[in-house]
Order: C-alpha cells, then sequence, then structure tokens
C-alpha cells in the first residue's frame, strides 16, 4: 500500500480504503462452484492457518483460523473458511458446505488433528479413505527421542511407512513386531510403539493407492507458506471482516492465477490456472469483476 501511496500520490488511508471496497464485493467459493462448475477430483488436502485479528472490545490482538483444502489433481482451493479455531464444529461447518457445493470426497489428507477426520466422516460418512501426513506423524515421534540421537524404532518407522508396496510393508512390520522385547528398550519407546500401531492404518494408506493419494500434506503446507509471505507485512488484521475479505480476495487470485514454475512431474500445469485444470473456461475472467 505504501508503494501505490507514492506512485499514485495518494494517502495510504485512501488506498487502504479502496482495497476494502474491492475485496468486500468479490464473490466466494460458492459463486464460483456456481458459475464455473469445477470438475474436482475428490483428494483433498487440508489444513488451517491461524491469523492474528484486533479485537476492538478486548482491546487486544486475537486469532482465528483459516481452514483451507487444496483439490490435489487440480490444485484448485474449492472451499475456504475464517472462524474461531479449528475446532470439530468449526471443521463440520466448513465440510458441510464442501459437500454442499457437490465435492466428490474420495481421499482427504491432513496433519495429527483427529477432528478433521472426526468432522468428515460426520459430513461424508465412511465413504472416503484417510492419509495421515508422514511427514506431521516423524516430526511428533522425533520430538519424544533425544535430539539427534538415530533411534533404530523411530528409522524403522520410517522405513515402514515409506515402504514402495504392500508386500515390504507387511515384511517391515512382521520385523518390528516379532523384535518389538528387543526394539523397545526405553520408556519412550514404548509410548512410540503404542501410538504407531493407533495410527498405522492411516499412515499406510497411500501405499494400496499410490497412483492417487499422496503421503504428506504438502501442498496445502506450500500454500500457506506462500500465504504467510503475504501476512508477514500485513501482521495483523483490524477487523475480522477485513480478514476474511483479504483471504478470499488472495484465494481467488490463487484460482485464476496460471502456474508459471512447475517441474517435472507437473511442468503440464504450466499456463493454466487450478480452475482451468479443473475444467472450467475463464479465458477471459476478471475476478475483480465477477
Amino acid at each position: 500500500m505504501r508503494i501505490v501511496s507514492r506512485r499514485k500520490s495518494i494517502s495510504r488511508k485512501t488506498v487502504n480504503k479502496y482495497v476494502h471496497e474491492v475485496t468486500a464485493n468479490l464473490k466466494d467459493s460458492k459463486f464460483i462452484q456456481e458459475k464455473f462448475n469445477p470438475e474436482w477430483h475428490g483428494i483433498l488436502s487440508l489444513d488451517g492457518k491461524y491469523i492474528k485479528i484486533y479485537d476492538r472490545l478486548d482491546k487486544g490482538t486475537v486469532k482465528h483460523c483459516w481452514i483451507c483444502g487444496i483439490d490435489f489433481p487440480t490444485k484448485d482451493l474449492p472451499h475456504y473458511l475464517l472462524s474461531e479455531e479449528e475446532g470439530k464444529i468449526d471443521l463440520v461447518i466448513y465440510f458441510r458446505e464442501l459437500k454442499k457445493m457437490g465435492y466428490p470426497l474420495k481421499a482427504l489428507i491432513s496433519d495429527d488433528n483427529h477432528n478433521i477426520l472426526d468432522a468428515a466422516r460426520f459430513v461424508y460418512g465412511n465413504d472416503f479413505k484417510f492419509q495421515l501426513c508422514v511427514h506431521h506423524y516423524m516430526e511428533k515421534i522425533e520430538s519424544w527421542v533425544l535430539p539427534d540421537e538415530n533411534d533404530f524404532l523411530v528409522e524403522l518407522i520410517r522405513k515402514i511407512i515409506n515402504s514402495q508396496n504392500p508386500k515390504e510393508l507387511h515384511r517391515r512390520l512382521v520385523i518390528l513386531i516379532r523384535n518389538r522385547h528387543c526394539i523397545l528398550k526405553r520408556k519412550c519407546h514404548e509410548e512410540i510403539f503404542k501410538d504407531f500401531m493407533c495410527h498405522l492404518e492411516y499412515l499406510t494408506t497411500h501405499i494400496y493407492y499410490p497412483e492417487y493419494i499422496p503421503k504428506t500434506n504438502n501442498e496445502i503446507e506450500n500454500l500457506i507458506r506462500q500465504l504467510n509471505l503475504r501476512l508477514k507485512t500485513i501482521g495483523r488484521f483490524n477487523h475480522y471482516k477485513y480478514a476474511s475479505d483479504y483471504l478470499n480476495a488472495w484465494a481467488l487470485m490463487r484460482r485464476f492465477t496460471p502456474f508459471t514454475d512447475c517441474r517435472k512431474p507437473n511442468r503440464h500445469r504450466n499456463g493454466k490456472a487450478p480452475l482451468e485444470l479443473a475444467g472450467c473456461n475463464i479465458r477471459g475472467v476478471d475476478y475483480l469483476n465477477l
């Protein structure tokens, strides 16, 4: 805003006013679905990002969670929601809106927030596969052992969940289970083993469906990293509505902007926007004036 203010010789307050006016009138995800009817693939990577907002009543900064999902094959953002937290009620609201929009949930990838899976099942039932992000899970159990320690159990679990096929998975699991009394030497090992066996089903879904289910939540994590670059200069929003409008505008920009730097095996995406990859004709469409 400072750059625009200097270039146009107008005050930052005036620039800020125009930004609020534009973002307040932008269309939401429901409108995009009704107008363009995207053909989503149903492989959803989901996560939440906490946003700083100034609370005028409490006269202090509070955090609200922006819940967003990305359709893995198309990289489109079917729906996004700014809520108080990433709790089950908020997530149920998100999935209900997603289902109303006709999103065909076939697989869900997320971190170890159990509310996400519970909410998705509450709305969609059990007719989808669930993959727990292996990267987040490994970070969790690595934090249970000493820093920089090459722990044999942790490394064996890493090999198990990164198996190339079900046969290799079974072989490595047999090694762990048959030799657990020799491997589990410390109290933290018992906790790690118990936790791993509880999550095993969801950590290995990608091994049985390698052709379309990713093993990490990297897609949505990358999206949030890019959003963080924008939010870093903003710091915090002065109102909930300003935050919601800005996030909606940013999501629209992402959906309508063609990819330019994709590398193999995703080079085919270059020159196409996420909505185009979802089968939508958006040529000549200005998302700021829909």
